[in-house]
């Protein structure tokens, strides 16, 4: 893995490299002064490799495949931010742990 979920504040938002985002999320909240945002790890010791059994590649090459047609069947409401998971309404999985 090599991407981070990461709440800015939009200040300091502004302070970032761009290069070290891949996507913003649209605000959600009202008055919010920050913003959810899919970025670049920090360290290279940050990025992590995740195994995984033969069964759980074909279940996520399954729903990668799901996710792929509701992108384009409808494009407006769904986007490719790099996120397996996400919910119903085309936002991230808030990150609980």
């Amino acid at each position: 893995m090599n991407k981070a979920l990461q709440r800015a504040d939009k200040v300091a938002l502004s302070k970032i490299d761009p290069t070290q985002i891949y996507h913003t999320f649209p605000d959600r909240r009202e008055g919010s002064k920050s913003s959810l945002i899919l970025k670049r790890t920090k360290t290279k010791r940050s990025n992590r490799i995740l195994y995984m059994t033969k069964p759980l590649k074909e279940e996520l090459l399954a729903w990668l495949e799901k996710m792929k047609q509701d992108e384009q069947s409808a494009p407006e409401k769904y986007s490719n931010c790099g996120q397996l998971f996400r919910l119903p309404e085309a936002y991230p999985l808030p990150r609980t742990f």
